[in-house]
């Protein structure tokens, strides 16, 4: 599932404990729930090993979010796509559709391959607090865990090593451009902290 939707600033809001991404329809930027990305440029993982857990919340329920994902994503600090972007989708509660994907590590090039996905191991994401891991080392991959639980391991074979360091990064995407929510009763991301990670 590639990378789709508009994003804009308008769409972030600071609150006293967390960064909320607003999704709502916004016809002045694009079709469909159009939501916005952070980037915290100055909270880098080393190349050679490192990780991002990210610590948020969903407005619920689930089946709300429709087409609209929560993608998690270890930035290259280079800006360059192809230095090794990581990312870790959550998705809507579709039916037929993962609750997660891994998709295409060294930056996509006509499309994004989906390296692994699956279902959320525990409660429906748009009830009370969540962690989510994105973990890497130099000649083992890529690994990821939700609320603790260990997901899966991508090896560097599939996904290769992020050439510099990462830095990390929320994003909301409308993946069909078709989804709907007003700006009343937006969809809400909030994130509440991030802790950064160095392999030894």
């Amino acid at each position: 599932m590639p990378p789709s939707g508009y994003i804009n600033g308008n769409h972030i809001k600071v609150t006293s404990n967390s960064i909320e991404e607003l999704g709502y329809d916004d016809p002045s930027v694009g079709p469909g729930v159009v939501g916005d990305g952070m980037q915290l440029a100055g909270d880098t993982a080393p190349a050679s090993g490192g990780g991002f857990t990210y610590c948020y919340s969903l407005s619920g329920p689930a089946s709300a979010w429709q087409q609209v994902a929560l993608v998690f994503i270890a930035w290259p600090q280079s800006n360059v796509w192809g230095d090794g972007e990581i990312d870790f989708m959550w998705a809507g509660d579709q039916s037929g559709v993962a609750n997660w994907d891994i998709v295409e590590a060294d930056g996509c090039t006509s499309t994004c391959q989906v390296l692994a996905q699956g279902t959320y191991p525990s409660a429906a994401p748009g009830t009370g607090d969540h962690t989510v891991s994105v973990l890497w080392k130099a000649g083992s991959g890529d690994s990821f865990y939700v609320d603790g639980q260990y997901v899966t391991t991508v090896p560097t074979s599939t996904v290769g090593t992020p050439r510099g360091s990462e830095v990390p990064v929320m994003q909301m995407q409308d993946m069909c451009q078709c989804s709907s929510a007003s700006a009343s009763s937006p969809l809400t991301a909030s994130l509440y902290w991030i802790a950064t990670y160095a392999a030894s």
